[in-house]
């Protein structure tokens, strides 16, 4: 047999100023070194924690860096994505297939190199079409309001709206709805500068984030969540019980106790201290490039 090859890994990150300085950096580093890190699962909301918030959904892309982190970080823990997006569009900007994906607020699951399932029954594009109707006519009266049609939800955004017609177009809206929502045919979710129109059914990021924890993949493991958005507030509280929580910026109605990171780039310096970890303690580092799907 031949002999056992020496592997020299050259190690490119160095901490920042930043990174070393980041509030609740320090203390989150020693939390999840003491747990262990290879017994961790990490649920990452993806707008706004690992990647900043564009004008439109359309526009976000994933810097390389990040994608190579969360490669390396997916071959020694498991990494679930979560978003409001659908599993595909998370896909089409991230380009991992070894990923695990929540999209769509709860309602559908990628499982790793298998197309999207979906978690909770689906309302007929026939009255998803009506919610969009409805929106599309308190849009088009407002300047830089637009609906967002996802298949089984809508959602109305006011981001590019001057902050002086936010409120009406808000009151609008609620008045259209209005109708659908004393009759419990729909609910609404409500993000940063979005409001948006679901199915009825409870199904939210914090359960389908339950029903993963419960996969045997995922049983036995300590989950940590990362997420910047009211939307993630069911899932962190969940999480929070048994594991670490973790809010990126100020979330309103958020408990004190949390963890906070500052912002995307905070997010992106703890994920490269897992990895750098990671590879440290793993017997072979792997040296397999990224390879993204198309």
């Amino acid at each position: 047999m031949p002999g056992r090859i020496a592997v020299s890994v050259t190690r490119s990150w160095a901490p920042t100023d930043k990174d070393m300085f980041s509030p609740g950096t320090a203390s989150l580093r020693a939390r999840l070194t003491s747990i262990g890190l290879s017994r961790l699962v990490l649920f990452l909301d993806f707008d706004g924690t690992l990647v900043p918030i564009a004008r439109r959904p359309e526009l976000v892309r994933m810097d390389r860096a990040m994608i190579r982190i969360l490669d390396r970080l997916g071959r020694h823990v498991p990494i679930v994505v979560v978003s409001g997006r659908p599993v595909k569009d998370l896909r089409r900007v991230i380009g991992l297939e070894s990923l695990h994906y929540i999209g769509l607020h709860g309602f559908s699951y990628g499982a790793p190199h298998n197309p999207p399932s979906w978690l909770a029954s689906r309302p007929p594009r026939r009255i998803v079409r009506t919610w969009k109707d409805a929106l599309v006519a308190v849009a088009e009266k407002v300047q830089g309001a637009w609906v967002e049609d996802k298949g089984i939800s809508v959602a109305l955004h006011n981001r590019e709206v001057a902050a002086r017609d936010r409120h009406s177009l808000h009151r609008n809206a609620m008045n259209t709805l209005q109708d659908r929502l004393h009759g419990k045919q729909i609910r609404l979710l409500r993000g940063k500068h979005v409001m948006e129109i679901l199915p009825a059914t409870h199904c939210d990021k914090g359960s389908a984030v339950l029903r993963l924890l419960k996969r045997p993949w995922a049983r036995s493991r300590v989950p940590v969540y990362i997420g910047d958005d009211i939307t993630d507030i069911p899932a962190l509280k969940l999480v929070a019980r048994s594991g670490v929580a973790i809010q990126v910026g100020s979330i309103p109605q958020a408990p004190k106790t949390w963890t906070k990171l500052v912002d995307t780039d905070a997010v992106r310096d703890l994920l490269r201290y897992l990895a750098n970890q990671l590879d440290r303690t793993s017997a072979w580092p792997s040296a397999v490039p990224v390879q993204r799907c198309s």
